[in-house]
């Protein structure tokens, strides 16, 4: 876009600024709505060995995470669920 706008206007015989100007800014407008998506954290999926939910618990679960329906302490050995 930016590219077509400055040949547009060298070829009309404009000063090229103005133009140049123009480009930049719609550019920036673009880049400024944009969507920009933080990447999730790494999780283990699988099923609690109490009551078989299937649950998720962040990769950097040290040691372990409590089950969100059932509420047991569940271990993480392995990149499984184990009971304590």
């Amino acid at each position: 876009m930016f590219l077509i706008t400055t040949l547009a206007s060298m070829s009309a015989g404009q000063q090229v600024l103005p133009s140049l100007l123009i480009s930049l800014i719609t550019i920036g407008f673009g880049f400024a709505f944009m969507e920009h998506k933080q990447p999730s954290p790494p999780v283990l999926k699988g099923q609690c060995p109490y009551c078989d939910t299937a649950i998720e618990v962040p990769d950097q679960a040290a040691g372990g995470a409590d089950c969100p329906v059932c509420k047991k302490r569940i271990v993480v050995r392995d990149q499984k669920f184990h009971q304590v």
